[in-house]
């Protein structure tokens, strides 16, 4: 019988598959149909996500490992799930996968059951539990030892067996496939929760491994980043139960960060030590002090981070003189100045340290999991802000106008087709949408009497883009109640946490190509590029972005942006454009 994805040659399988331009054969070393196809199965994953790359250069294969990695983990996910649940539909569903693959019937036909009560026969099978599991145990977490030879020839034809990445990839699959056989024995033992323990490290690992190795190598090369503990991961199954949480399920945060700088402080110096107790309240109050820390995860660690990467420096004015809590509300907003914002380095320097607390908190058994490990969050080079790329912004407006709320449909986009800036765009009221009455262009007022503005140069009229305009952005304003303070609810951190979950969505990266941070702000950046590149003059998108004008020496003290007539910025906010797609919004 055939197998997909291989050939047979003098009797035995051969996997032979096209990955970019070449052919990969080699021999699978069985002449069992049954055997080819589960190793087949094991491999598809890893195969699909290289084809899908259509090449094989270094980057490709970054990409391509990691998300079969991720691929392999889910697989090994949904078949646990369906042992746990054998009567659920998704048991229903990879018996039905497996019948398809091998092509033959989950039973054999005992000699007393005739060909009539078949039917009958195999239902009461499937009516059974017990009976459905120990099939899908035996059927979908099989026992064969062929893993490690057939993944070290794939790598060996993918990679020079020299290259670090060699050893990395193999190891990541190989912990992948004995956890697998590990969960096989846990549950073969009726062992759930020793096997759902492993599973979670393991989705943990996935988590993290969503990441090229070459980023994660990189990261532990320089945060010294904790690995999964090799210890745990060869500790029989039957122990397994001792790693779980044993400690206190109630423990806060601010309790964690307590004890551990008083488990350590005798060691340090006094200035390690007060630079420690700055990093846990800032810390503390990103995170909140309550939050129990068997309710953390990677990505609200990342998110705490990514607000902190938008803090001021405290040695420059006025800064220097707010509190903490002050600070963290203005990063909220996302509106310093990159020459003021914290260097990065500062903030991985947090990270450490939230490594090493979540490491002391595995070591006194408060929690199994180190939620660092599921951190995904990669640091900028610099404090500079980055700049969304075209296709970019098009997911974003994309993605905002299928929402049907008021807030999500139009904040972003009047970002987008502006530049302005977040807390400018949620103190818009319904009087500061105006017409000029020479031309009868409609602009927005951005003024003093609807909230607070950063310089005196963001006082300004920014002419309606015509995309906002075709999308029916005056219709909404005619909508809202004229009793209505704001056009929009909330405040500039709100779209700040809005982007947060706009990021996770579509999968937005946090740096740019040239590893500056990608944030809300950088629309912003995206505006003042395009418009520059569209040949739009200086002063007119100074003008029309609120900068304080520049460059043109003594000049710009005689030039007045209020003079510009509202057709020449009309004129020129229009040269933005996004691409290929001509009214992104319509």
């Amino acid at each position: 019988m055939s197998v997909a994805y291989t050939i047979q040659r003098n009797g035995n399988y051969h996997i032979n598959v096209r990955i970019g331009p070449h052919i990969f054969r080699r021999s699978l070393a069985t002449d069992s149909q049954k055997v080819a196809q589960i190793m087949v199965d094991k491999l598809i994953p890893i195969v699909t996500e290289l084809r899908k790359k259509g090449g094989v250069s270094e980057e490709q294969i970054f990409a391509g490992l990691s998300n079969a990695l991720s691929a392999l983990i889910k697989q090994v996910q949904r078949r646990f799930e369906a042992v746990v649940s054998p009567l659920s539909r998704e048991a229903d569903n990879e018996l039905d996968d497996y019948q398809d693959l091998i092509g033959e019937s989950l039973y054999d036909c005992p000699s007393e059951v005739t060909p009539e009560s078949w039917e009958e026969f195999v239902l009461s099978k499937l009516n059974d539990p017990k009976e459905i599991r120990s099939v899908l145990l035996e059927k979908i977490f099989p026992k064969h030892s062929t893993d490690r030879e057939l993944l070290n020839v794939l790598f060996k034809y993918l990679i020079d067996s020299q290259d670090p990445l060699y050893h990395r990839a193999e190891a990541s699959f190989m912990k992948v496939l004995g956890e697998f056989r590990k969960i096989r024995i846990a549950l073969e033992f009726n062992n759930e929760a020793g096997a759902r323990s492993i599973m979670n490290e393991l989705l943990a690992f996935a988590e993290k491994s969503e990441n090229s190795w070459k980023d994660i190598q990189k990261d532990n090369e320089e945060e010294h980043a904790p690995k999964l503990d090799q210890a745990s991961i060869d500790e029989p199954v039957s122990q397994i139960q001792h790693n779980a949480l044993s400690g206190s399920t109630n423990m806060t945060l601010e309790d964690l960060f307590n004890e551990y700088i008083d488990a350590h402080s005798k060691k340090w110096t006094l200035k390690i030590l007060k630079d420690n107790q700055r990093k846990s309240e800032l810390l503390l109050i990103l995170l909140g002090r309550n939050t129990l820390i068997s309710q953390i995860s990677g990505r609200e660690l990342d998110t705490a981070l990514s607000t902190a990467l938008s803090l001021p420096k405290r040695n420059t004015k006025p800064y220097s003189k707010y509190t903490t809590e002050k600070c963290v509300s203005i990063a909220q907003l996302d509106e310093i100045d990159d020459d003021v914002r914290v260097s990065p380095k500062t903030i991985k320097e947090h990270k450490k340290f939230l490594q090493s607390c979540f490491k002391f908190a595995r070591y006194q058994r408060y929690i199994s999991i180190s939620p660092t490990d599921g951190m995904l969050l990669k640091f900028p080079k610099t404090s500079d802000r980055g700049c969304f790329s075209n296709s970019e912004v098009r997911e974003i407006l994309d993605y905002c106008l299928q929402q049907t709320d008021a807030l999500w449909h139009w904040a972003i986009p009047i970002m987008a087709y502006t530049g302005m800036r977040n807390s400018e765009v949620m103190q818009l009221r319904k009087m500061d949408i105006k017409t000029d009455s020479d031309s009868g262009i409609s602009y927005i007022h951005v003024t003093t009497e609807a909230g607070s503005v950063k310089t005196k140069a963001g006082v300004r009229r920014v002419p309606i883009h015509n995309a906002l305009l075709d999308a029916g952005f005056l219709a909404f304003v005619d909508s809202v109640e004229s009793g209505e303070n704001t056009l929009f609810n909330g405040d500039g951190r709100t779209l700040t946490r809005m982007y947060g979950t706009l990021k996770r969505k579509i999968n937005l990266p946090d740096v740019d190509e040239a590893l500056n941070q990608l944030t809300l702000y950088s629309l912003r950046h995206r505006v003042v590029t395009s418009l520059r590149s569209a040949g739009v003059q200086t002063v007119h998108m100074q003008a029309i972005v609120g900068h304080k004008l520049s460059g043109s020496g003594q000049s710009d003290g005689y030039t007045h942006p209020e003079q510009f007539t509202i057709p020449q910025l009309k004129a020129a906010i229009d040269q933005l454009s996004y691409q290929s797609i001509p009214n992104p919004m319509r």
